[in-house]
């Protein structure tokens, strides 16, 4: 899917196992770019504020401006992936540029990354005001719940992340690991639930390769 929004004011509410912006049930949300305007996002049960469907990954999200609201469905990230039912579910190549973004995952789900069951990878922070609230047992910015935050970077900005129960505010989920995050900028804070890490590994997760210059 591909999906512009250049300006406006924007409120898109998926059904059921849908995503706000992005994929149906079962189906990926990828191509999807915000330049401007004022966006709010709910994903209906299961599925992304922005991003994938239920079963369906979050790939290829990026936002480089305007004011943001996802919110994700139960289970689901705010921005990324849908809950993992079995295949998809991961939330990856997540790249914010400049804008202010707010993202809330439901229960088992990454503020910004994967959905319930599901990784959060490849996510990048360049620019803007970004807050990422994990669900219970999700990350602020990483996995799901379950299961890992990797290749997490940010070079600038003003960035807020908060994990939930058991989970990093920056890396894994409830249990898992938080690797690969690189931190050269900016201004960050990041607070994980009871057990886990503020940047690193969830509750019982390793944290490894975490960079800060």
């Amino acid at each position: 899917s591909n999906i512009e929004i250049n300006g406006g004011n924007v409120t898109a509410n998926g059904g059921n196992y849908a995503a706000g912006i992005g994929g149906g049930y079962g189906r990926e949300g990828s191509g999807i770019k915000i330049k401007s305007g004022t966006v709010k996002a709910k994903g209906g049960k299961n599925g992304a504020g922005i991003g994938g469907g239920e079963e369906g990954i979050g790939d290829g999200i990026y936002i480089h401006g305007g004011e943001v609201i996802a919110t994700g469905g139960d289970c689901a990230a705010g921005i990324g992936g849908g809950t993992d039912r079995g295949s998809g579910g991961e939330g990856s190549v997540i790249k914010i540029t400049g804008g202010k973004v707010n993202a809330k995952g439901g229960n088992g789900g990454a503020g910004i990354g994967g959905g319930d069951s599901a990784l959060g990878s490849d996510i990048e922070i360049f620019g803007g005001d970004v807050t990422a609230n994990g669900g219970a047992y999700g990350a602020g910015i990483g996995g799901g719940n379950g299961k890992d935050g990797s290749n997490i970077k940010i070079t600038d900005g003003t960035v807020k992340a908060t994990g939930g129960n058991s989970a990093a505010g920056i890396g894994g989920g409830n249990g898992k690991n938080g690797s690969n995050i690189k931190i050269t900028n900016g201004k960050v804070n990041a607070t994980g639930g009871d057990y886990a890490a503020g940047i690193g590994g969830g509750s019982g997760g390793a944290g490894s390769n975490i960079e800060i210059n």
